[in-house]
């Protein structure tokens, strides 16, 4: 019997293939194959396979569907030891097992100076991975520590095959596989490694450090800084170091000029190929496609590009060097390149609802799992575990301010401060005697002016109107400082120091709350509802429903300028741009 988690669940004997169906039998027989020969209790099992959605009676649909596996398996396969159950495989029968054998074995005889017999042996292992390791399972939590294992397996037999070739001087061969195994980990720092070596066997210097260079930005936005191996791979090319295999000769050396026009040329091509449009005169009247970010001029609100995003998009972050795009249905952040229009894509821990931009680094939440990562990082913060506290509600919103993340629970009056540091988070009350719900109210985060503003849906005090509520907490102390009124519940916020500004989900105006008095100032009528704010490049930005783009100037209070771009979801401003995503 052949189990296979290598790409999509498959179970085969004789041929004759054995996987069930339905989709809790998958999910059961995954989750044995993981702890494959280790005994498991049912009631992890029923958290495993089921989760939050559990049925009436789990410990009975736990029975029906091991009832089923044993029919295909089995008796002898799925045993059962008291309040636990264990699968039965055999050495070799597991592909996961087998690729992991392989690798060690490759890893030996390269140590042994086989090297014919150590790319065999890798080249092997990778080809027993038909797609990504139980791809059908990425999104639930009890297979993505088994999936980022199978995955880091894979690259380290790939890896491990470049080495051989490597050893023997003959980088120029893999380059191509190197820029794209980089390209598909940006983050991980032996692929990059390995392409400077391969660069500079090729007699390709300049292009091995730029590697390194751009490995630096994207470190560097994380908040991170390359490590020591690379650092010393860049000071050993610099001065040509023996060690690393005799730079390529006879190469032919294009003049100044002749260069130059490479060079643009290639960067029109890479421009070609990730699918950025740049636009010309009038196009600030063309519609965003669909799963796209547009990029407009802060100024004169012209289309400077579009940027296919390749699923639905959710939010945008920027950073100080790059624009950041959750796409969860994808699992991952689109990375924009302000500057050159370079983008790259990078898989993430959560589906990324929500993106949150900090010194720290680039926050991820998922809403509906009320998880919490760092972009480029695998530990997922658990906001119910953290705080002590069954939660059920999504989290709604994530911010950061003062060292720590602030998160908003949809329906519900709690604010969550997590500290990234220890993994604890604590919870504030912000409960009023007009606090309202009925499970349609979002929530809305933003720091400035040295506090925290969360929006609250509120009742007019035995009315059925809903009505609408931001208040203030003490970004230092936690402590809930002021709330204020406001005519229909917020749907989105904005703050920098010196004004905070609220949509509301009626209505066509955007107001503005002066954190001195703690009021709502002014109101700003803009055309139609908002779905989305943003501050930034001097202006105030409302995203309205109808896919117009407003610009308001903060210092007289009026729309100076609309734009019409079709239905955007997210607003974000900086770079010199205002960045739209559509949805």
């Amino acid at each position: 019997m052949e189990f296979r988690i290598l790409g999509p669940l498959e179970v085969e004997e004789n041929g004759r293939s054995l996987a069930p169906s339905g989709r809790k039998a998958r999910a059961l027989l995954a989750v044995l194959l993981i702890h494959a020969n280790e005994p498991i209790s049912a009631d992890r099992l029923i958290d495993e396979v089921w989760g939050e959605e559990l049925p009436e009676n789990a410990a009975k649909s736990l029975q029906i569907q091991i009832s089923r596996l044993r029919k295909i398996l089995g008796s002898e396969r799925l045993r059962t030891v008291g309040r636990t159950y264990e699968l039965t495989v055999h050495e070799g029968e597991l592909d996961g097992q087998r690729a992991e054998a392989l690798l060690e074995s490759g890893r030996q005889r390269l140590e042994q100076g086989q090297p014919k017999g150590a790319v065999s042996a890798f080249r092997e292992a990778l080809g027993l991975f038909r797609g990504r390791p139980l791809e059908e399972f990425a999104d639930e939590p009890f297979a993505r520590a088994e999936i980022a294992h199978l995955e880091d397996l894979r690259l380290a037999a790939a890896e491990g095959a470049v080495d051989v070739v490597l050893a023997q001087g003959h980088g120029r061969r893999v380059v191509g596989e190197l820029e794209s195994l980089v390209a598909e980990n940006p983050l991980r720092e032996r692929p990059r490694e390995q392409l400077m070596i391969a660069l500079y066997q090729a007699g390709r210097q300049a292009d091995a450090l730029e590697v390194y260079a751009d490995g630096r930005r994207t470190l560097d936005e994380l908040g991170l800084e390359p490590g020591p191996v690379l650092r010393g791979l860049e000071r050993r090319i610099l001065t040509h170091d023996p060690a690393l295999g005799a730079p390529g000769q006879g190469r032919m050396r294009a003049r100044p000029g002749r260069q130059r026009a490479i060079a643009a040329a290639a960067l029109m091509l890479v421009a070609a190929a990730i699918g950025i449009a740049a636009r010309g005169e009038g196009n600030s009247r063309e519609i965003l496609p669909p799963r796209s970010l547009g990029a407009l001029d802060a100024t004169t609100l012209e289309l400077r590009a579009i940027v296919p995003l390749g699923g639905i998009p959710s939010e945008i972050g920027v950073g100080r060097r790059a624009v950041f795009v959750g796409v969860p249905d994808r699992r991952s952040v689109v990375v924009v390149d302000p500057a050159g229009g370079g983008t790259s894509t990078i898989g993430a821990a959560v589906r990324p609802g929500r993106v949150a931009v900090t010194s720290r680094g680039i926050w991820l939440l998922d809403p509906r799992r009320r998880g919490v990562a760092l972009l480029g990082s695998d530990r997922v913060y658990g906001i119910a575990e953290a705080a002590g506290r069954p939660g059920t509600a999504p989290l709604d919103a994530i911010a950061g301010a003062r060292g720590y993340l602030w998160l908003a629970e949809r329906d519900a009056e709690l604010v969550f401060r997590l500290d990234p540091g220890t993994g604890r988070s604590s919870s504030v009350e912000n409960r009023g005697p007009d606090s309202f719900f009925e499970g349609a109210a979002r929530r809305g985060l933003a720091v400035g002016a040295g506090s925290v503003w969360v929006s609250n849906p509120v009742s007019d005090f035995g009315g059925s109107d809903r009505l609408g509520r931001v208040s203030r907490i003490d970004s230092r102390t936690g402590e809930v400082t002021a709330r204020i009124r406001l005519p229909a519940p917020p749907v989105a916020l904005a703050a920098d120091a010196s004004s905070v500004w609220v949509a509301l989900e009626r209505g066509q105006d955007v107001w503005r709350v002066d954190p001195r008095d703690e009021v709502a100032a002014a109101a700003v009528r803009v055309r139609g509802p908002v779905v989305d704010l943003a501050i930034g490049e001097g202006w105030v930005w409302a995203l309205g429903a109808d896919g117009t783009v407003s610009r308001i100037d903060p210092s007289t209070n009026a729309v100076t300028a609309v734009v019409q771009l079709g239905r955007g979801v997210a607003i974000a401003a900086g770079h010199g741009s205002v960045w739209v995503a559509a949805a």
